[in-house]
Parts: C-alpha cells; sequence; structure tokens
C-alpha cells in the first residue's frame, strides 16, 4: 500500500518537472515573440509581484 508521504512526493515532483520544462519553454516563446530584454523584464515582475504576495500570504496567515 501506497503511503500518503510517497504520493506526495510524487506529486511534488509532477509539479516541479512541469514547471522545469514550462517555464523555459514560455520564455523563449516570449523571447521569440517580443525580445529578450522585455521577457528579462516580464520574468522580473511576475517574480516580483508573487514575492510581495507570498509575503503577505505568509504574514496574514501567522496573525491568524
Amino acid at each position: 500500500m501506497m503511503s500518503v508521504r510517497t504520493s506526495a512526493m510524487g506529486l511534488h515532483q509532477a509539479v516541479y518537472a512541469i514547471g522545469m520544462f514550462g517555464g523555459p519553454w514560455l520564455s523563449g516563446k516570449l523571447a521569440d515573440a517580443v525580445g529578450i530584454r522585455p521577457t528579462f523584464g516580464v520574468t522580473a515582475f511576475f517574480c516580483l509581484a508573487l514575492g510581495l504576495f507570498g509575503t503577505r500570504w505568509l504574514t496574514e496567515k501567522r496573525s491568524d
């Protein structure tokens, strides 16, 4: 019988694999369409936005 920990690890690896393939693929498509400099700008914006969202979410969660 498969344990819950094994199932969680399998899900984690599947999501990680999608990101490892999808991120560079999507960035390559974006770079082909608009150029490399705007691609870096879009990537920086999303990283900043997700970082701020995550920080706010964790701060709210801690105060509950």
